[in-house]
């Protein structure tokens, strides 16, 4: 099976539900308004790419170079902007294809994902919020459905249900609950709650990687449903139906993904030396993915006369209307309005800013995100996504570091990480000034900080310092790097990393330049006394986190990018960000 690394998902939502929207998204664009395109390793995401498979001529490719690194670090992953949870989620979608290379250890995901770390279930094991479709090319024709509520690295520990099956011959080769890994704890077949249906109707020639299918689950509170569509009839196929105890099913949102990724350890079972690196770039070409709130578990019935399922490839329009915009009143992260017949949702908390002059796509450091024209009557205003609604973390969440085993059976879908590429490679010229803002603008408000296995990076720069609200870097000397669009005469920045146990940052380093790669920069805080992170020898002191941050002042330095250094900390080797500003 497989060894990985796994960059936890820092805290969100805890103890709420909100409902994300339901979407479509048809990838026929450029860019996405709801996955992020998390390119690593060299591999590239393209959308709108031209496939003459897809139901409207275009996909999203996620392409994983030639002699691609072991892991999902190394590899494209489409991430969603929010996290969701109960509802329907469907993808169409073509697996890599290996034909040329039978031995190639590579995997194709289609799952939601979230761990962070704690256990709201209570049980002493770290929660793992994770519903898998995922296929290993090097047998296309076998599925691998998994769900797991549990897991942590240390003490090794876990609880998760799985399926493997054979969809060509329509056998279950397994159906299992798990509480290690190779370990079948119980055996669920036969079970009518946990193990139905007991046989799978087979769709003759299944190849996943040489045809595009419609896949899906439906996530219940007591019920879990697995299933794909026959392309040639139409007919619905349910692969598993959980329904076994409501413990055993995931009850945390989630985020939903997409990757494709080498690995070195996961094979199939009768194919022990199947982890060859590819020799030739590999894809994943998905066509759609939607997510439905409240859609009713699938049956297996037939859909009479239709060739393919009955879809609408349109992005699903905003529901309802929305409270209208107030120019003075402060709007949380989440929080929905409607302007001039526009719906919108803010990214971060903002007064005062007109939505229709400060709006863009996910990503764009805008305080609003466009939702579409309003249609129907005023609805609630909840909010949706992150929220500053935490409970208590005395030891934040923290990446796992890689695994050792080589388990029989599905293991935990890999990173679903956020890492995303530290900076451009050429230096950037120093732009014109325009519209300076005051010297008491904080300049960072909304940026998006990049840096590599950064997960949550919008945490960083959205005014919420709540302690559980952080953006989580791996393990070891890390960096994070923050665009400020333009040059600037900076002279202050705040900084907190986690706090809430009064720990202390090593190797802390703060450097300013024009430039994006920093072949030039300023160092203006550095207490890194023996030079271990390489950046030069510092000479300020260590210093205990607190609610009040770190303020740094210096003389003022024209600089458009901020990088802040990390190495761990006196309770793990992890690193936070909590909240970062920028002044001039």
């Amino acid at each position: 099976m497989l060894i990985l690394s796994l960059v936890l998902v820092t805290v969100l939502q805890i103890g709420v539900a909100f409902a994300a929207p339901a979407f479509t998204e048809n990838f026929a664009s450029s860019s996405s308004s709801y996955f992020s395109f998390l390119q690593q390793g060299g591999s590239t995401i393209t959308s709108g790419f031209s496939d003459g498979g897809a139901s409207d001529g275009k996909i999203v490719q996620l392409a994983l170079p030639a002699n691609a690194g072991a892991g999902p670090n190394s590899a494209p992953n489409l991430q969603s902007t929010t996290l969701y949870s109960f509802g329907t989620y469907e993808a169409r979608m073509k697996t890599a294809n290996c034909s040329t290379q039978p031995n190639t250890g590579i995997i194709s995901g289609f799952f939601t994902y979230l761990n962070n770390g704690t256990d709201q279930n209570g049980n002493g094991i770290s929660d793992n919020s994770e519903i898998d479709f995922e296929i290993l090319c090097a047998e296309p024709n076998v599925i691998w459905l998994t769900q797991w509520t549990d897991f942590q690295e240390s003490p090794l520990a876990m609880k998760r249900i799985y399926r493997e099956l054979d969809l060509a011959t329509g056998t279950i080769r397994r159906t299992c609950y798990s509480e290690g890994y190779g370990v079948c704890t119980q055996d669920l077949t036969g079970s009518g709650t946990e193990g139905s249906p007991s046989s799978i109707t087979p769709i003759a020639g299944f190849n996943s990687s040489t045809a595009y299918y419609t896949y899906g689950f439906t996530w219940a509170s007591n019920r879990l449903t697995w299933y794909i569509y026959n392309p040639s009839n139409g007919q619905k196929i349910t692969l598993w139906d959980y329904q076994g105890p409501s413990s055993r099913i995931t009850q945390r949102d989630a985020y939903y993904f997409f990757n494709v990724w080498h690995t070195s350890n996961w094979t199939p079972p009768s194919m022990g030396g199947a982890v060859e690196s590819p020799n030739t770039p590999r894809y994943l070409n998905v066509d759609w993915a939607t997510f439905g709130v409240g859609a009713p578990p699938p049956t297996s019935t037939q859909c009479v006369g239709c060739p393919t399922p009955t879809r609408t490839l349109s992005p699903t329009p905003a529901p309802s209307c929305y409270p209208d915009w107030i120019s003075n009143i402060t709007y949380q992260t989440g929080a929905r309005v409607t302007y001039n017949g526009i719906n919108y949702q803010a990214n971060y908390p903002t007064n005062g800013d007109n939505p229709a002059l400060h709006s863009g796509p996910a990503g764009s450091g805008q305080p609003w995100l466009t939702l579409g024209a309003c249609t129907g009557a005023t609805a609630t205003n909840t909010a949706v996504g992150p929220t500053a609604t935490r409970t208590n973390t005395p030891v934040p969440p923290s990446a796992t570091p890689t695994r050792t085993n080589t388990p029989v059976g599905p293991t935990l879908t890999p990173t679903r990480t956020s890492t995303r590429t530290n900076t451009p490679t050429s230096p950037t010229a120093t732009p014109t000034k325009t519209n300076t803002p005051g010297t008491g603008t904080n300049l960072a408000l909304g940026k998006i900080a990049t840096g590599s296995s950064l997960i949550n990076p919008g945490f960083i720069t959205d005014a919420d310092k709540n302690t559980n609200n952080f953006g989580g870097l791996d393990t070891g000397l890390r960096s994070i790097v923050i665009d400020l669009g333009q040059n600037y005469s900076l002279s202050k920045i705040n900084i907190w990393h986690y706090f809430g146990d009064g720990r202390t940052y090593h190797d802390v380093i703060v450097q300013v330049s024009t430039f994006s790669d920093f072949s030039t920069k300023t160092t203006v805080f550095n207490n890194d006394t023996n030079n271990s992170a390489g950046q030069g020898t510092g000479t300020n002191a260590e210093y205990a986190e607190t609610s009040a941050g770190k303020t740094i002042t210096f003389t003022a330095v024209s600089a458009r990018y901020v990088r802040l250094w990390s190495n761990g900390s006196s309770a793990n080797v992890y690193n936070h960000y909590v909240e970062v500003e920028i002044y001039q």
